[in-house]
């Protein structure tokens, strides 16, 4: 089992309202990317199922700016990259399933490695700025690779068994957003 599955039966039970919120996002999903998700279900050890598209709720609620790249360790086949399709790129990590059957979303760059070795060997090839990053780590067990993530990204969202470790939010712009006008 790969970490998010390792953590199944030790997460918390959502209350009702929750579990209908969870049920018509992953629906939402599946009517929004019907091609790609069948890409995701093609795999033959998928895990994934229609009322479970993986920890997708620790996802949906992200406001990451759009000149920001999200890595994600331990993206498992990546559903989530549709939340960031909007940013500069979406990188996944991880190594316990192929990349020809992830989320092909259109700015999304896949590598099959561990945490470790993307942060150690790969990750310092790429040029990139820690101040544009946003790195998560969802349900992924190894404790090592927790800390690492954390030591080495100024923003990064840590989560393992409902757990929030590390919440380390990158600044968000609100100017384009309308605010409510008194109406009285």
């Amino acid at each position: 089992l790969v970490g998010s599955e390792m953590c199944i039966r030790d997460r918390c039970k959502y209350e009702s309202e929750v579990n209908m919120n969870y049920e018509a996002e992953c629906k939402r999903i599946l009517q929004t990317y019907p091609e790609q998700m069948k890409k995701v279900f093609s795999y033959p050890d998928c895990e994934l199922e229609a009322d479970f598209l993986g920890f997708v709720d620790e996802y949906a609620e992200e406001q990451i700016p759009e000149d920001f790249i999200v890595i994600d360790f331990g993206c498992y086949q990546a559903v989530q990259a549709c939340y960031f399709e909007h940013c500069k790129k979406y990188i996944g990590i991880d190594n316990s399933a192929p990349i020809e059957y992830r989320f092909p979303a259109q700015n999304a760059e896949y590598y099959d490695t561990t945490i470790q070795n993307f942060i150690k060997n790969i990750m310092p090839t790429m040029q990139l700025d820690l101040n544009k990053v946003y790195a998560i780590c969802s349900y992924v067990p190894d404790e090592e690779a927790q800390k690492l993530v954390a030591d080495t990204f100024p923003y990064a969202k840590i989560v393992y068994c409902d757990k929030i470790i590390v919440d380390r939010k990158p600044p968000v712009s609100y100017t384009h957003l309308t605010l409510p006008t008194n109406r009285e």
